[in-house]
């Protein structure tokens, strides 16, 4: 009976490895399962309180502080292009340190207001998906955007904007 019993949870123990190991992290990548950073790149994007709602700047009760157009475009540019590099992949750097030239978290909504206006695209949704993927959802192999990893660094300097 010991033996069988140490059977058992020898195959529990590698069913639960190569489900956390392999399995799961190939579902998150083939987008049949959402990773926890999707979850919350979910909520922020639905969510009227969150930075990356275009509305969000407009109804905070106090004079907010925001970029200039000539800023915010550029920004918004930047950002676009970092996206939209083709067979190059995409720029990280450049978003990451367009994010963190921003103060506030108004600022991220007034960048995802502008950028919504421009290129009639979610600031948030783009960063997911990268620019072809969100315009042309169908086309398969067309993987492009940020990773968990690097969209959760986006999401984290955010987060510690004032």
């Amino acid at each position: 009976m010991k033996k069988d019993t140490q059977d058992l949870l020898f195959k529990v123990g590698v069913a639960v490895a190569v489900y956390y190991f392999v399995a799961k992290p190939l579902l998150e990548k083939l987008g049949l399962q959402k990773s926890q950073t999707a979850e919350e790149a979910d909520i922020q994007q639905s969510s009227l309180a969150s930075p990356f709602n275009p509305r969000y700047y407009k109804e905070q009760p106090k004079p907010v502080t925001i970029i200039t157009s000539k800023e915010v475009a550029k920004m918004a540019q930047d950002i676009y292009s970092s996206l939209n590099r083709g067979y190059l992949g995409d720029d990280l750097q450049t978003i990451l340190s367009t994010f963190r030239k921003l103060k506030y978290k108004t600022q991220v909504s007034y960048l995802s207001d502008f950028f919504s206006n421009k290129y009639k695209l979610d600031l948030l949704d783009t960063l997911r998906q990268g620019v072809r993927r969100t315009i042309d959802r169908f086309t398969p192999g067309n993987r492009s955007g940020l990773s968990d990893s690097e969209l959760q660094t986006v999401l984290s300097i955010v987060k510690n904007l004032k």
